[in-house]
């Protein structure tokens, strides 16, 4: 399942928490401070430029704090900490990206699904605080990225997964439509994918092209090339699809935002760098409300995205195993820029893979074949980008039950867990912390409890695809033991009132 990173003072943490630091431990190993001063933010973020160290994070509930230390040093990890709390998603996240990080650090009033779920849609990494194991279990059963406390320790849980990592159907589902169409976006869409991927480049008069190609010659009727050609003259091409004609035109980005439902997300791969360019793609994905991501294969068109697309997580397009490309080149780049890494999923370079996962880098694999997009969904990834995710788009995205229970002793009690689209579904019961109250569970019910008051559990729930089995763990449940001859004694006392 995937490895939850432990923010704390122990050994076996994943990153040392500081919680006193001076000139000396800041510089060894992988740590985090916790820095609310606008001065010593100054400070520190001169002595860590002086030194050049960037493998670093810096918490703070000040945004000023983080904009002091972007604005001298660049290229350290900031964690924005909210002073007041707010489930407003969307609002959250504004407020993350002005402070120019993407990683955003909650109390357990955020641990579930749900939420979390919200944020990873976005692109957001997410750290949970916790202050007992309890709540450590409930942060790594939610799917926060990590956990931040005092002698806390890692928590196991019985899965391969908590929810489904994020589809991206890689330009649309093709195998029926031409790829990077509406039609194979509505198909991707209808098939229950999370994103489509898409190429855009802009056309002469300045119109942003949705195609793969910077010209139009293997999927359309006619060679036309983007940049040379006015829209008008593109829309004279007619899609082509095993050697025959059809009706289908090119389509422009706003076309796809307006024919295509709005909950489902873009994953936008500009294939264009220059200024002109960025600003008018920048300018339409500006215009939407949905998910979107930017991505591309071009630094400069990063660096002009960080600038024109401030609402949007944006992604580095890489092959690992290019040798000139190391961890510290690009945790600057990612933590300057804001970026998911997508890198060509065929590579030998699993020591930077596991690096980035342990700092909570996002990871999305690109390139996959039929058989490694299968066993992507065991590997720990963010997203998935590949052409054959619309045939594991029917499997449930998580699990959904109640947070709370009620357990009247001796009752038999069946738990009603759904997916998300409530078709109910089996599970298994797994009762936390050595199971205080003696709970009993048998053919997938509560039996009986020896003792009254509240105890954990977690349901897993196994489903089998591609001939292997694949299983989901849910959100902690608290279940509360109460003694149900008490309450029938109370009852004998209960006066009907007379009218």
């Amino acid at each position: 399942m995937k490895k939850t990173v432990i923010i704390s003072n122990t050994v076996n943490a994943d990153i040392h928490f500081l919680r006193k630091y001076d000139s000396v431990n800041i510089l060894r190993g992988l740590n985090l401070i916790i820095i609310n001063d606008r001065k010593r933010a100054r400070q520190i973020a001169g002595f860590l430029k002086y030194q050049d160290h960037f493998d670093l994070f810096i918490v703070s509930n000040h945004r000023r704090v983080l904009s002091d230390i972007h604005q001298t040093f660049p290229y350290v990890r900031l964690v924005y900490e909210p002073k007041k709390m707010i489930f407003d998603v969307q609002k959250l996240i504004n407020e993350l990206f002005a402070a120019h990080s993407f990683t955003i650090l909650l109390n357990q009033n955020f641990a579930n699904q749900d939420i979390i779920r919200q944020f990873h849609a976005r692109g957001v990494k997410v750290i949970i605080r916790a202050e007992n194991q309890l709540e450590v279990a409930r942060a790594t059963l939610a799917g926060a990225d990590g956990i931040l406390g005092i002698d806390i320790e890692r928590f196991s849980v019985d899965a391969d997964i908590t929810t489904l990592p994020f589809l991206i159907s890689h330009r649309g589902v093709h195998e029926e439509a031409v790829e990077n169409t509406i039609e194979s976006g509505l198909i991707a869409y209808e098939k229950g994918c999370d994103f489509i991927e898409m190429d855009v480049h802009t056309s002469l008069d300045r119109h942003v092209i949705v195609n793969h190609d910077n010209a139009l010659g293997r999927t359309f009727d006619r060679d036309f090339v983007i940049k040379r050609n006015r829209l008008k003259e593109l829309k004279v091409a007619r899609q082509v699809k095993n050697k025959e004609v059809l009706e289908g035109t090119i389509s422009t980005l706003p076309e796809f935002n307006q024919a295509i439902p709005s909950d489902i997300g873009f994953i936008v791969e500009t294939k264009v760098d220059s200024k002109r360019d960025i600003k008018r793609i920048a300018k339409c994905l500006n215009q939407t409300s949905r998910n979107v991501m930017v991505m591309s294969f071009y630094p400069y068109a990063l660096v002009r995205l960080d600038k024109y697309a401030k609402r949007f997580m944006n992604g580095f397009l890489i092959d690992l195993s290019d040798k000139k490309i190391s961890l510290n080149h690009l945790l600057r780049v990612i933590h300057r820029y804001r970026l998911i890494v997508h890198p060509y999923y065929l590579h030998n370079r699993q020591d930077i893979e596991a690096d980035l996962k342990k700092r909570m880098i996002g990871y999305s694999p690109w390139g996959l074949s039929e058989d490694a997009t299968y066993q992507a969904l065991y590997k720990d990834h963010d997203m998935i980008n590949s052409n054959y995710v619309h045939r594991m788009a029917h499997l449930p995205k998580q699990l959904k039950i109640s947070h709370t229970i009620t357990y009247p002793m001796g009752e038999f009690m069946k738990l009603n867990l759904t997916d998300e689209k409530n078709n109910p579904l089996s599970y298994k019961i797994h009762v936390l912390f050595d199971n205080p109250l003696e709970l009993s569970t048998e053919n997938d019910a509560i039996i009986k409890a020896g003792k009254v008051g509240e105890t954990y559990i977690y349901l897993t729930h196994t489903t089998t695809f591609n001939d292997n089995p694949l299983t989901y763990a849910s959100d902690l449940i608290k279940v509360v033991v109460e003694d149900k001859h008490k309450y029938l004694e109370e009852d004998k006392y209960v006066s009907t009132p007379t009218i």
